[in-house]
């Protein structure tokens, strides 16, 4: 009868310690869940990007379950060191057959904690350029731009990118703290042209289809300094450069900010324009073959 009692007082011990534990596991997630649902609704209020919002919903997703795992796991594997050494080992062996998927995931944890890139963002790694549009646990999504398509357009293909290469690839990032790019035209005219009313010309339109992008640049400069941007001359320029082989005459070369998804508009924009006016002078002459 001892015995009976005995063993009722042990399994009723048991129940209650394993209640604790499930009450105490069910505490843990719900803190972190609440924790998780002011941070959005800061997040939320602070700002109306919708990339933004969606890498703060990713990373407080992954960050929750990363932490709920290991809470809750030390409360449960408690005065289980031997089966835990067991476990990390499995966990090494498994850590070098699935390398590429440890790999991916820590690729993603840099994308995050770092601020690598975020939605929208437009980024060459490795052979791949594209408009990030999505990003996951494995794998970022790019909308491919360029390939077989002039001036970095999209050529409407969506391309999944292991976040790996982050880790072993340089990343290019066309919009990231300073949202504009440098381009160029150009256009050859003869040597007995009036180069000098050609170059006027040309500095002349760029700078009134560019005016905006100048001034808003010179503002990003100052705020950058975290980033080291720093140009001397923001203004369009032309530079000159002669040239004795066929065609000969002076190529004229417009250097210009625009913004990366723009570049071809503006190209267009620009020539339409400087050739118009070009036509329009009897002193300049355009070279051709």
């Amino acid at each position: 009868m001892q015995d009976i009692n005995n063993l009722l007082k042990h399994i009723d011990f048991a129940d209650e310690l394993y209640l604790n534990k499930l009450a105490g596991s069910l505490l843990i997630i719900l803190v972190l869940w609440i924790i998780r649902f002011f941070i959005l609704k800061i997040v939320n209020h602070q700002t109306k990007n919708q990339s933004t919002r969606y890498s703060w919903r990713k990373t407080t997703l992954y960050g929750a379950v990363f932490l709920a795992i290991i809470l809750v796991g030390r409360a449960w594997l408690n005065g289980l060191e031997p089966i835990l050494a067991f476990l990390g080992i499995i966990a090494a062996a498994l850590t070098i057959s699935m390398k590429e998927v440890v790999l991916n995931v820590a690729g993603m944890v840099v994308i995050m904690w770092r601020n690598v890139f975020v939605i929208g963002d437009r980024i060459e790694i490795a052979a791949h350029k594209g408009d990030v549009v999505g990003l996951s646990l494995f794998y970022f999504s790019l909308m491919e731009i360029e390939n077989w398509v002039d001036a970095e357009q999209s050529t409407g293909r969506l391309i999944k990118v292991p976040n790996s290469l982050v880790l072993t690839q340089p990343i290019t990032n066309y919009t990231k703290s300073f949202p504009y790019i440098w381009d160029e035209i150009s256009i050859g005219v003869r040597f007995e042209s009036n180069w000098h009313r050609a170059r006027e010309i040309m500095k002349e339109i760029a700078k009134e289809k560019t005016v905006d992008y100048t001034e808003n640049a010179r503002s990003l400069v100052r705020e950058s300094d975290d980033e080291l941007i720093r140009f001397h001359y923001l203004s369009p320029k032309v530079y000159i450069k002669p040239v004795m082989n066929s065609p000969a005459g002076i190529i004229l070369t417009l250097r210009y900010l625009c913004e990366p998804r723009k570049r071809r508009d503006m190209e267009d924009a620009l020539f339409e324009e400087i050739l118009d006016r070009f036509e329009s002078c009897d002193d300049i002459t355009i070279a051709h073959a």
